[in-house]
């Protein structure tokens, strides 16, 4: 869905073999709300990658809702689901 929405973010390495730092962003803000249970949205975290590349705050935001928004679903369509660290 983030990739539809915002094709312009770096999805992919140039070469396409290794995912590219926003999509890395988005994993680490899914992991976040899969470990913890609670929202990565507002997060002040913005990456900074080998000083080369950025996840802006705009980035970072549309990424941490994306994440937030596909945690729920997964929640709605396994309701016994709980964070990791809860267990």
């Amino acid at each position: 869905m983030a990739e539809k929405a915002r094709p312009e973010l770096s999805w992919s390495n140039p070469g396409g073999t290794h995912p590219g730092f926003h999509r890395a962003y988005l994993c680490n803000c899914v992991f976040f709300a899969a470990l913890t249970g609670e929202s990565p949205v507002g997060n002040p975290y913005c990456a900074v990658i080998r000083g080369e590349a950025e996840v802006n705050k705009e980035d970072a935001a549309f990424l941490q809702e994306a994440a937030w928004q596909a945690w729920q679903e997964v929640n709605q369509a396994y309701p016994k689901n709980r964070p990791l660290l809860a267990r």
